[in-house]
């Protein structure tokens, strides 16, 4: 077995905390935009969030081989309980992460709306125009996205316990990487 490190390193860190200023930017602002008015104004927020979702999942990929290949031991005063739920929820978080911005490309190609990365260029489209495809593909991705609300929900809530009642090194581990 590879040598785990004690802590999160500082790219660990930076990775985790960039992508969860993203998102919890992109989740508002992606509930916020299907109720605007078809105009300029939401194509610019569209292709926005859109960006972003493709910056998310580029950053989720790159935290996975980081993780994968930095691995970081288990804070030592989790109960065994508490490490299953911790990795069946870090286990959701990830496959949503890539699930997400995978079904807001699919459904808005679908649509016939070629996903653009900062008006710079566009990402081709993996699906031909299919009304039907995208309204299915993109309910599902508003759905995912709710989901995933929750599991950031019960994320900060794990948090708040680490920090509040355990009074452990969890936190401190994600703000500092002490150990």
């Amino acid at each position: 077995m590879r040598d785990m490190a004690p802590t999160y390193g500082v790219l660990h860190r930076a990775l985790h905390w960039t992508t969860a200023i993203l998102i919890v930017g992109l989740l508002p602002v992606g509930w916020y935009m299907v109720d605007l008015d078809f105009d300029d104004w939401k194509l610019t927020v569209y292709t926005l969030h859109e960006s972003f979702g493709v910056i998310v999942f580029t950053l989720t990929g790159v935290r996975l081989v980081w993780r994968l290949l930095h691995p970081v031991e288990p804070e030592a005063s989790l109960s065994p309980v508490e490490r299953a739920m911790s990795r069946a929820a870090h286990l959701a978080m990830y496959t949503l992460m890539i699930a997400i911005p995978l079904t807001g490309w699919i459904g808005t190609s679908a649509f016939g709306f070629p996903v653009q990365w900062m008006f710079l260029f566009t990402i081709p489209s993996p699906v031909a125009k299919d009304d039907a495809l995208g309204r299915l593909v993109l309910d599902a991705h508003g759905w995912l996205a709710l989901g995933f609300a929750a599991l950031v929900a019960l994320h900060l809530a794990g948090v708040a316990y680490h920090a509040v009642f355990k009074k452990d090194r969890v936190l401190d581990r994600m703000l500092r990487g002490t150990s």
